[in-house]
């Protein structure tokens, strides 16, 4: 009689820890996030995020199709005939990382990937990550006719789209069956409920509640793998997001695709946000950290940027930094990162009051790098406003 007992065992636990089971979040991400939404109710419909971490499109934009067989009921499938023959899928919402496609050719070609997030931008070329040119396509060689399947290699992971262009490149009468076309979400990777939200919003306005699930959406999408960054340095066509961005395991970005960077300007309304709507602040924590890490230990002064695009020389975004760390450990009471990171802390606050200047007791902004302020600098009124971080040291260091 044992045996039918272990047997039994063996089989429970095959299922609780088989990868097919417990893969639940980014690839070999360790699951920490919460497993259900703090509070159930009505509200829920208005989240955005998928229920599960493979998604696929909604539709196909049957206006803009080319020689091509769709399938409204399976919107997955889509069948292209010769050079040239193309559909655009829609997944219906932001979302982003990296496709798989299963496919059957009748011949040899290629099948092109172009990625938009806006209708005006579709085409063979995806739109710009880098606000300096059209990122162009990926494309999947096909050598011969039959079964293929098609990946996109990590390192070309995108960031943020909406629509998919498949077309066909081909030199001769070829066709291409899509049998099958997903997308492994990369955001949030260390969740495996990516609808466990802790907060909530709900009220009578229907287009209220939109606005507020799309800002907590977007953050959301905004936090990313930390070896998913977006490189620049060489890169002068496409792109490349395999770039490490910091500690830990999921980090907070300014952009799912561009900058796909660390900018601590934008923590002033970020944390806040997904405090009260996604209630995780792990990836606002690690995004800070990485500014201490990089800190110059001779100055205090922080970079405008985490890496890999480590910008620097801007006053306002030290002070941005500053007020990042206040408002996270006035949410998460996590003294131990306060205290891992207190003398440098302190090191910023010494470097930004040593341009204050006397007797009119104002920020004198040598670093005038910021966004969208092209010719600020001395005693500019946002860095003014800024300085008020002192009352900020007051209550830290009480």
């Amino acid at each position: 009689m044992a045996q039918p007992y272990w047997h039994g065992v063996v089989l429970i636990l095959w299922s609780l820890f088989s990868p097919s089971v417990a893969n639940t979040c980014w690839r070999d991400t360790i699951c920490s996030g919460p497993l259900d939404a703090a509070f159930s109710g009505p509200w829920e419909k208005n989240i955005y995020a998928p229920a599960s971490r493979t998604v696929r499109p909604a539709s196909s934009l049957s206006e803009l199709k080319t020689n091509a067989v769709t399938y409204p009921s399976h919107p997955y499938k889509a069948e292209l005939h010769g050079n040239g023959s193309l559909i655009v899928f829609d997944f219906g919402i932001e979302v982003g990382g990296i496709v798989h496609l299963d496919y059957t050719s009748t011949g040899s070609g290629a099948l092109g990937l172009a990625f938009t997030e806006a209708k005006n931008w579709i085409g063979e070329w995806s739109d710009s990550s880098s606000a300096l040119y059209h990122d162009g396509a990926l494309y999947a060689n096909i050598s011969s006719a039959g079964k293929g399947t098609y990946v996109m290699s990590d390192k070309y992971l995108r960031g943020g789209f909406r629509y998919l262009t498949v077309f066909l490149v081909t030199n001769d009468s070829a066709s291409v069956h899509i049998e099958d076309l997903s997308l492994e979400l990369a955001f949030k990777p260390t969740w495996s409920n990516l609808r466990a939200y802790q907060g909530y919003f709900h009220c009578s306005d229907e287009l209220l509640n939109r606005i507020w699930y799309s800002g907590a959406y977007t953050l959301q999408t905004n936090e990313v793998p930390v070896n998913t960054g977006r490189v620049t340095k060489g890169v002068t066509s496409g792109w490349v997001n395999n770039g490490t961005l910091g500690p830990g395991d999921t980090i907070i970005v300014d952009g799912a695709k561009r900058d796909r960077a660390v900018w601590p300007g934008d923590m002033g309304i970020a944390v806040p946000s997904a405090f009260v709507s996604l209630g995780d602040l792990e990836s606002v924590k690690n995004a800070l950290q990485i500014m201490y890490n990089t800190q110059n230990k001779t100055t205090g002064a922080f970079d405008e940027s985490g890496p890999p695009l480590s910008q620097k020389d801007s006053d306002t975004y030290h002070m941005w930094s500053m007020i990042g760390t206040y408002k996270y450990v006035l949410y998460t009471n996590d003294t131990d990162f306060l205290s891992d990171n207190w003398a440098s802390y302190k090191h910023a606050m010494e470097y930004i009051y040593g341009k204050v200047t006397y007797p009119s007791g104002l920020l004198n902004v040598t670093g005038t790098r910021d966004w969208a302020r092209w010719q600020q600098g001395y005693n500019n009124s946002e860095a003014q406003m800024m300085y008020a971080v002192d009352p900020l040291y007051r209550r830290l260091s009480s």
